[in-house]
């Protein structure tokens, strides 16, 4: 039987990015009944408050990854001035296209679909982060990886890259523009490439 989908943000989303961890705080961390919670007004920041600097992080990080790539499927982020505008009013929200997934990608790519035909989408559509080479290394998709350098991975056939944790050291501001240009080579397989803003 396939395990239930578990994530935040839109359950449709094509840029989806996987982590290992979750929100010390229910219902994000209850792995008995799991589920899917689209973020609205207040959440991202409650989560950071309650769950720590590390939180607020990688819902900053992401906020600058999306900012910088600004790709036109992905909503709210053009009619956003700052990377902290999109966080705080689109990030993770029901029809973002953008979504922060707990369950493993393997699930995904390989064990069939488990809501909206995700197995499908996840190998033909859109975008499939693995956040972290620790995580990444754990998972069956480590066989088909292809380092590109100390920091990134590609399997192409998955649409999927392996990248830093999202942190301010580990994934840097110039580690985003890195991210942002292996993205658009991926996209650029089915439409032309994005374009995009250094986030220094």
């Amino acid at each position: 039987m396939l395990n239930q989908a578990w994530g935040l943000g839109d359950a449709n989303a094509t840029f989806r990015v996987y982590i290992a961890n979750q929100p010390n705080m229910l219902p994000y961390n209850d792995r008995q009944t799991k589920g899917w919670f689209a973020m609205s007004e207040g959440n991202i920041h409650n989560i950071g408050a309650e769950c720590g600097n590390g939180w607020r992080k990688v819902f900053n990080v992401y906020a600058k990854l999306v900012f910088a790539l600004k790709h036109p499927t992905i909503s709210g982020v053009e009619g956003a001035s700052r990377w902290q505008d999109y966080r705080d009013n689109s990030l993770l929200s029901a029809n973002s296209n953008t979504a922060l997934i707990f369950h493993s990608p393997d699930q995904d790519l390989f064990e069939g679909s488990v809501t909206h035909n995700l197995q499908y989408q996840a190998r033909t559509e859109g975008i499939n982060l693995i956040m972290g080479k620790g995580y990444a290394k754990r998972l069956a998709v480590a066989n088909r990886l292809i380092w590109m350098d100390n920091d990134f991975a590609i399997a192409p056939e998955y649409r999927t890259l392996v990248c830093p944790y999202f942190d301010y050291r580990q994934l840097s501001n110039v580690k985003i523009i890195q991210l942002v240009v292996h993205i658009q080579g991926l996209l650029a397989v089915k439409q032309r490439p994005c374009q995009f803003e250094s986030t220094e």
